[in-house]
């Protein structure tokens, strides 16, 4: 899959990495997702003192049991993480350092039908589990978002920014626990990506389906996922979104024929538009022009941070959305999520180019 990039690899130097996680308890949410299992993977070879992991998917967590073995500083929990009296009982009990919670449900068309599923298990319980973490003592807490946050017009993208909004509050209220979040763009090769999608296409023979023409998104290995979430953890000081300069965005088209050309072995393999997708946008954003984008001492890492004077009512938003999951009517909720964000993306235009907007040194 890293062949299919039109950049070069990023790699990062580890050594501030490894200093972090040694020794550490640590507690992954979503371990046995496509991210998250590369995660572990390179948490494992840092040393921590123990390692949770937890997933409700009984076959993902049995794919990763078999993947590690039995160690006895790893503990593998099967769970709801929107059960929030068995999420407590958990954290109380292990003492979590660092929390890694990459936990979320991401397929845009299928949570555009399915917004209570979305709001519960991406925004609710992201809330729950920062509070938990506060109330704990979690030194750290490493969120995984999404450049969908970005001007967000799909119910995943509301979710997550939400989440953004609530955590960048909820670690200037306290000073217990330091709450980072990191944005990229589509992850290649994890279950359900446009990738993983056109290789099955293509050795079924085709059509490789490409929603438009003109689709573009910003495409990041699993291996630079885990880096960039790590290097975060390393040297985050709380409050900030860290993002990789991922060049420029990726043509989709472009993408669908080059991977016609490494997998279909000289067969004709048709390309069919079939249109953007409910919630789908043409182009995927990384930044609000009202965050402020600051180089770091690691290059391509980047860090955002809002702009001062600039206020979300965050607490008042997640106040009506849990009046409004209360009925279960589905249109009536995904058209309050819609215009949540209204008032805060008229006053946070989105810059389309993360390196023109460079301007400092972090």
């Amino acid at each position: 899959m890293e062949r299919l990039l039109i950049r070069e690899r990023i790699i990062l130097d580890t050594k501030n990495i490894s200093k972090h996680i040694k020794d550490k308890r640590i507690l992954v949410t979503g371990a046995a997702g496509s991210i998250g299992r590369e995660l572990v993977r390179h948490i494992l070879s840092y040393d921590p003192a123990s390692l949770c992991l937890v997933d409700q998917s009984e076959l993902g967590m049995f794919n990763l049991m078999s993947e590690l073995g039995k160690q006895d500083h790893i503990q593998y929990e099967l769970m709801d993480i929107t059960n929030k009296e068995t999420l407590e009982r958990l954290i109380s009990q292990i003492k979590p350092q660092i929390i890694f919670h990459t936990a979320a449900y991401k397929h845009v068309p299928l949570l555009e039908s399915q917004p209570h599923a979305a709001v519960e298990n991406n925004t609710f319980a992201t809330h729950a589990l920062a509070d938990l973490s506060v109330v704990y003592g979690v030194e750290q807490f490493i969120f995984i978002s999404t450049d969908k946050a970005v001007n967000p017009e799909n119910v995943m993208g509301i979710t997550k920014r939400l989440s953004e909004l609530y955590l960048q509050r909820i670690n200037e209220e306290q000073s217990v626990t330091r709450f980072i979040i990191t944005r990229f763009g589509n992850v290649m090769g994890s279950t359900g990506s446009v990738c993983f999608t056109f290789v099955e296409q293509i050795l079924d023979g085709g059509p490789v389906t490409v929603t438009h023409p003109q689709v573009s998104r910003y495409l990041i290995t699993r291996y630079e996922a885990s880096q960039l979430v790590l290097e975060a953890a390393a040297v985050g000081l709380g409050g900030e979104i860290f993002l990789f300069d991922m060049g420029k965005r990726v043509s989709i088209l472009d993408l669908a024929n080059r991977m016609i050309k490494r997998y279909a072995m000289g067969k004709n393999i048709e390309i069919k538009f079939t249109g953007l997708r409910e919630g789908e946008k043409l182009h995927e954003e990384l930044v609000y022009k009202d965050e402020e984008v600051f180089t770091t001492s690691q290059p391509k890492l980047r860090i955002a941070k809002q702009k001062p004077g600039l206020q979300f009512n965050i607490r008042d938003k997640i106040g009506a959305l849990k009046n409004a999951m209360k009925d279960k009517n589905k249109d009536q909720l995904l058209l309050i999520l819609k215009n949540l964000l209204k008032d805060d993306n008229e006053k946070a235009e989105i810059v389309t180019d993360v390196i023109s907007s460079v301007s400092t040194t972090h």
